[in-house]
This record gives structure tokens, C-alpha cells and sequence, in this order.
């Protein structure tokens, strides 16, 4: 019974990292293709949560020798009812498994919609790029050099900022310190800023925004020291010390509008918008409270367009 027992977890574990792999990056990929069907999103998003409980469970059924899961239900059992799930039944799941997950990679790769270039096509597809025009925001008693650079080699801007230096204004601003790009205002269209991002250690700042003209800050990403980027108090990545990751921010000028920021070519935040007004992205860091120095550099920074976006009529 042992055996039967422990051959029957090292199965469901092989069967779950197969189907929860490939299924996985199959899901990731159609995530960012134009599918339009929420039911079908939702269910992939169902199918991947439930590979995930079982995963944990099957690991967990190791730990305690209690816990187990049926494949086709993914049924939990009471730790003294264990019952496996017959051997035949199971080789039979295994063997479709094996020959449906090259299709699913087949199936997406042939689609376009495989990899990271893929994603980026599909998420900038109906887009136009429109000039990059920005001003720098620093210390207004430095020179911009002092705390900005610009490498034309790898189009790489360099940002770095003390929580002692001034703000970027004269008295009586009290704003902490920055050293940020603000970007080209815009009203008119939906636009899209897109960048590498990669944050130095010990930062803590506003690494990026979007900004209403007239009232300020919609929407902040707060990079902190220990790797997480925040949104409010929602963590939309950790790990952002040191390595480039993609940073998208779009933002839909129209009444009701959506602002949607992307991690990797994932939506990992939505808010809405303030309507038809001015707006502007900005990026660099920010310096928070009890910081110290603050740096983040931003690569390939892209500003677009959507091309049928129309001009939203702004209220008064």
C-alpha cells in the first residue's frame, strides 16, 4: 500500500509539473493575444489556480503523508480516507498529457504569440510611436549632468537622486528631491510610455507615473529597498533590484477611462483614469521619506500612440 501510495504522489507531482508547465506558458502567451472572449480568460485563469491548489496540495500530502488529490476533480480527501487513483486511469491521463502538450506549444508558437517579442507585438499592435519629447526635473541648484546621463550607445537614461539634495523648484516648493523625465503632455489619444527599467540597490522612489496636468499623481509605482514595486499598497513586482525587467504604462484619456500598467508584457495593475483633461508619464526616481540615494536607469524608452483612438470631448 506504501508503494502504491508513494508511486501514486510521484506521479500526480509529474503529471501536475507537466500540465501546470506547459499549460502555464500556454495561458501566459494567450494572455496578451487579442482572444475577446472574457469567459474563456476566465476559465484559463480558473484552470491555472486549480493546478496551482493541487500542486501545493500534492506537496503538501508529502510533508504530512495525509493529504492527497484525485487527477480528474482534483477532489481533496480527509487524511484518513487516502485513495489512490488507479494506476491504469492514471498512465491514460499521463499518455493524453503527453501528446496534447506539444500541440498547445505548437498551437502558440504558430499563433505569434510565443516568447516575450511576441507579447510586446501584441500589446504595442495598433500603435504608433510619436517623437520622444521630455524636459529633465532636477535639484534646481545643480546642473542636469549632476545628477542625469544619457548613453547614446545602448539609448539608456541614467537617473540618481540624494533625499538631502533641493527640490526641483525654488522656495517655497517643499517637494522632496527628483531627478525624473517629464514627458510630452497629451489629451487627445490613448498613449502607451514603454521601457527596460532597472533599479540600483538601496533605492526608495517614485520610479514612474501618470500624471494628471492640472491635479497631480494618478497613479505612482513606488520602487522600495527590499526589490518590490508597489502601486498603493498592491506589490506589482518584487525582484526589480538589479536585472531589466519591461514597464508599460497606457493610459485611455476618454470618461471612464482605464490606466493599465505591465510588468513583462503582464497586466499586474488597473485604475481608472480622471477623464478627458491633460496627462503626462513621467520616470526617473523620486526620492520617499528616510531615503537615501535613489537610482534607476530606463532603456529603450518608447512613447505611442493608439491610432484609432479618438479625441476625447473634455467636460468643463
Amino acid at each position: 500500500m506504501n508503494l502504491c501510495r508513494n508511486l501514486n504522489r510521484s506521479l500526480c507531482r509529474f503529471f501536475l509539473f507537466i500540465v501546470g508547465d506547459d499549460l502555464n506558458r500556454f495561458m501566459d502567451r494567450c494572455a496578451v493575444a487579442p482572444i475577446g472572449n472574457r469567459l474563456y480568460r476566465r476559465l484559463l485563469t480558473g484552470v491555472r489556480l486549480t493546478l496551482s491548489i493541487a500542486s501545493r496540495l500534492v506537496s503538501k500530502s508529502e510533508r504530512t503523508g495525509g493529504l492527497s488529490t484525485k487527477l480528474l476533480a482534483f477532489r481533496v480527501f480527509r487524511a484518513d480516507s487516502f485513495a489512490p487513483i488507479p494506476l491504469p486511469l492514471l498512465f491514460a491521463v499521463l499518455l493524453l498529457t503527453l501528446a496534447v502538450a506539444p500541440i498547445l506549444s505548437a498551437t502558440a508558437t504558430n499563433s505569434g504569440i510565443g516568447g516575450v517579442p511576441s507579447a510586446t507585438n501584441q500589446l504595442t499592435r495598433g500603435w504608433t510611436p510619436v517623437p520622444l519629447k521630455f524636459q529633465i526635473q532636477k535639484p534646481y541648484d545643480l546642473q542636469v549632468k549632476d545628477r542625469y546621463s544619457y548613453d547614446a550607445a545602448s539609448n539608456t537614461h541614467d537617473f540618481w537622486v540624494f533625499f538631502t539634495d533641493k527640490p526641483h523648484d525654488p522656495p517655497p516648493n517643499k517637494t522632496t528631491a527628483r531627478t525624473e523625465m517629464r514627458l510630452e503632455s497629451f489629451r487627445d489619444k490613448e498613449r502607451m510610455f514603454d521601457a527596460k527599467v532597472n533599479i540600483n540597490p538601496g533605492t526608495f522612489a517614485c520610479i514612474a507615473q501618470v500624471f494628471d496636468a492640472a491635479h497631480g499623481p494618478v497613479t505612482m509605482l513606488i520602487a522600495h529597498p527590499d526589490g518590490s514595486v508597489t502601486i498603493g499598497h498592491d506589490v506589482i513586482k518584487t525582484n526589480a533590484i538589479g536585472n531589466w525587467w519591461n514597464l508599460k504604462m497606457i493610459n485611455d484619456p476618454h470618461t471612464n477611462g482605464i490606466i493599465s500598467i505591465y510588468i513583462d508584457n503582464v497586466l499586474v495593475h488597473t485604475n481608472l483614469s480622471r477623464g478627458p483633461r491633460e496627462y503626462y508619464f513621467k520616470c526617473g526616481v523620486y526620492s520617499r521619506k528616510n531615503s537615501a540615494r535613489s537610482e534607476a536607469r530606463f532603456r529603450d524608452i518608447k512613447v505611442l500612440e493608439k491610432s484609432d483612438s479618438t479625441a476625447p470631448q473634455e467636460t468643463k
